[in-house]
């Protein structure tokens, strides 16, 4: 099936139940038997309540609107007479979510699939940053999808597991599932790494929701000038980039700051701003190529002060302190309850770097 969200999801999930209910010599009977988990840790499974105590607002929204999503389809699919009990589909999309991946049937990617095969999704996820995917571009390392599917010289095809670097004899071999955070990979996969250098948390969700705030409200500018930077900002290259804090500090937030430098910028400064590569962050920002040095540097501390402002806010709405959790984490055995603990403990401590970051 073309690789259409929650439709090929749903056609995995019930190929997956008709796989597992044909005689024990099946493949894939074997195979879940002795691979699949009776249940996963998967965010989009959770309840409310436990989705709630990620205590990130935008994190906790996110899983929740795809929670949402998937329960539509659930139900829509049992009120059309679908065989299969509502709670084995989401054991079944738990699976799907957490072991599946796209693959391309040709070179230019216009043709893809879900796919789901034994073996092929044991490999665990390696993280990676805009910065390490753009070095490793430039070393000419292998960047293409690791999982996918070729033909043979009999013509039949084949799947393929691609390594994108050479590994030594007894690493474990890590492949990037793709520069997930940690919201995308609680979501699918249950899992909350220690240190995830692809993470990032949202700050504004969109130039917008950045230009209403330091613009409109904090600026108190018309609505003519804070459409001209709206239309820079969401002219630039990175435009699609989030506007977001990151591990690695300052340096690594680049963009957001530079987005930040241009909306306290003069009117008569905009045009100042072009896009340059900015080599900490991995892709392509606005900067005041041609501003004085000594306005930018004003222009960049308002910036720090606001992102301080910002990372603070997000904190002070948390129900918890990070000491707090701690102490809860201690005598917390439950997965999901442990696994929002540890989320929420990741989240305060990149928050928290950032707090300090006013000039």
């Amino acid at each position: 099936l073309p690789s259409m969200f929650l439709l090929n999801h749903l056609w995995l999930h019930q190929t997956l139940q008709e796989a597992n209910e044909t005689p024990v010599s099946g493949t894939w009977r074997k195979y879940a038997a002795a691979v699949f988990p009776d249940e996963t840790n998967a965010a989009i499974l959770w309840s409310e309540e436990q989705i709630e105590e990620l205590q990130f607002e935008k994190t906790a929204e996110e899983i929740k609107a795809l929670k949402n999503r998937v329960d539509d389809q659930i139900k829509e699919y049992a009120e059309e007479g679908g065989e299969y009990d509502p709670e084995d589909l989401r054991w079944a999309l738990s699976i799907v979510r957490s072991r599946s991946f796209v693959v391309d049937l040709d070179e230019d990617g216009k043709k893809r699939l879900r796919a789901l095969l034994p073996v092929a999704d044991l490999f665990n996820h390696q993280p990676e940053s805009p910065v390490a995917w753009a070095l490793a571009e430039a070393e000419g390392q292998d960047l293409d999808n690791p999982w996918r599917v070729i033909e043979g010289d009999d013509e039949d095809q084949y799947f393929e597991v691609l390594a994108h670097r050479s590994w030594k004899q007894s690493e474990e071999v890590l492949l990037p599932y793709g520069l997930e955070t940690g919201s995308e990979l609680l979501t699918s996969h249950g899992l909350v790494l220690e240190e995830n250098e692809a993470e990032y948390l949202p700050l504004y969700m969109d130039a917008v929701e950045l230009i209403g705030d330091i613009s409109e409200l904090e600026l108190q500018e018309t609505a003519a000038q804070a459409q001209k930077k709206l239309k820079i900002l969401q002219g630039a290259d990175a435009k699609e980039a989030p506007l977001a804090v990151r591990p690695g500090g300052l340096d690594a937030c680049g963009h957001l700051l530079r987005c930040l430098q241009l909306a306290y910028a003069n009117e008569s400064e905009l045009e100042m701003f072009e896009d340059e590569y900015d080599p900490a962050v991995g892709h392509y920002v606005l900067c005041p190529t041609s501003m004085d040095p000594v306005r930018s540097k004003v222009l960049l501390d308002k910036a720090k002060t606001k992102v301080a402002l910002l990372c603070q806010e997000e904190l002070d709405l948390m129900p918890t302190t990070a000491a707090q959790d701690k102490k809860i984490l201690e005598n917390t055995t439950e997965l999901r309850a442990k696994a929002a603990l540890q989320y929420r403990l990741g989240v305060k401590k990149l928050l928290s770097s950032f707090c300090s970051s006013s000039p």
